[in-house]
């Protein structure tokens, strides 16, 4: 997990943290609101030049400011889909999500059912943007 400070804006002080791992995320005390942005793995490609799709996209605005201090909230970090060369059923991506607030599915792997084309891209749930 990697936390930056963002330039501020009226003032209020913006931590930027990025979660590539974990089950869960905390509240740290003082925060208001969180805004997510949730990504789904992408799929895996196959042979020479069939890719993957890419992985789901939404985002939210969640208003934390009543969650008691130390409150948590389950997170799952989707994976990419494998690789294999001219396969069928090159691997699809992992599902992200951030509680039940917000998801994105996976990219299906290319060369789901020999198609011989690029995987189809996941589909992001439950945000404000998706």
């Amino acid at each position: 997990m990697g936390v930056n400070t963002v330039p501020s804006i009226s003032g209020q002080t913006r931590k930027l943290v990025t979660l590539t791992s974990g089950t869960s995320w905390t509240v740290p005390d003082g925060v208001t609101f969180v805004n997510v942005i949730c990504v789904g793995g992408g799929g895996g490609g196959c042979g020479h030049t069939e890719s993957g799709g890419a992985g789901g996209f939404a985002e939210k605005w969640i208003d934390v400011s009543g969650w008691s201090n130390g409150q948590s909230v389950s997170v799952t970090i989707g994976g990419g889909g494998d690789g294999r060369n001219y396969h069928p059923g090159c691997g699809d991506g992992g599902t992200s999500s951030f509680g039940s607030y917000v998801s994105a599915s996976g990219g299906y792997g290319a060369n789901r059912n020999w198609g011989h084309s690029g995987g189809h891209g996941g589909i992001g749930s439950g945000g404000d943007v998706n």
